[in-house]
């Protein structure tokens, strides 16, 4: 069980696909979420790791975290939906696996201090995604 200033949380392995419209519960209290997006909602997570049981990450999913930092994606996950971390601003890492096949256009846009990405060779990267 998470402490209340516990930043991270985890995704429960059932959850097939994260984002807009698609809820999701943590395994962390209080961080249980109905909607992964942000938009126009305080949100305070820090990192997350996406168990590869979630093949996509759609559109919106996690766009305006601003208080995001790391990202990690499990072996398993396929496809990024435009604009899915759009606007995290403080977003400084995201491990991709090598089972990505496409990052959508938009997808890590206004993302200005990623730095730590590295994209697994065969994935397509849609033009204008970071």
């Amino acid at each position: 069980m998470a402490k209340k200033t516990d930043k991270t949380a985890n995704v429960d392995p059932d959850v097939t696909v994260i984002g807009k419209e698609s809820p999701y519960v943590t395994k962390s209290k209080p961080f249980k979420v109905k909607k992964a997006s942000c938009k126009g909602k305080p949100f305070s997570l820090a990192s997350i790791e996406i168990p590869g049981s979630v093949k996509t990450i759609r559109e919106d999913g996690f766009a305006n975290c601003t208080g995001l930092v790391s990202v990690v994606i499990q072996n398993g996950t396929t496809k990024i939906e435009r604009n899915a971390f759009n606007g995290c601003l403080n977003l400084t890492s995201v491990k991709i696996p090598e089972s990505m096949k496409l990052i959508a256009g938009g997808a890590f846009q206004k993302c200005p201090k990623l730095k730590d990405v590295v994209i697994p060779k065969g994935t397509k990267v849609e033009p204008k995604a970071f």
